[in-house]
């Protein structure tokens, strides 16, 4: 399986945490692809992941107070994710949210 987060970012507070929680992985030994925009950012624990796994991620991310939801995708054989469900590659259908984390 393969996650991703996607992190939804509100202010210049959140940016900053956000980049504090990925330097925190980075300092740990773990890395992955990342990039996104002013608004919204990804985490992508895919084939990328090395040095740890994406629940190592997740314990890492799970006080933040930033709003981010955590994706799972199958992985077909030629390496694209894609949504078992329907049985075709993401770029024709979205992801399913597996979890959600919003503090209010």
């Amino acid at each position: 399986m393969w996650h991703k987060v996607t992190w939804v970012l509100e202010s210049e507070k959140d940016v900053k945490e956000m980049r504090e929680l990925l330097q925190i992985c980075r300092d740990s030994g773990i890395y992955f692809d990342t990039g996104g925009s002013k608004t919204e950012y990804d985490w992508e624990l895919d084939w990328s992941l090395e040095g740890g796994t994406w629940e190592d991620v997740v314990a890492i991310m799970r006080d933040t107070k930033v709003k981010w939801d955590l994706h799972e995708f199958k992985a077909c054989i030629c390496s694209e994710p894609w949504e078992q469900d329907n049985e075709l590659c993401l770029a024709c259908f979205p992801a399913k949210e597996t979890e959600h984390h919003d503090e209010d």
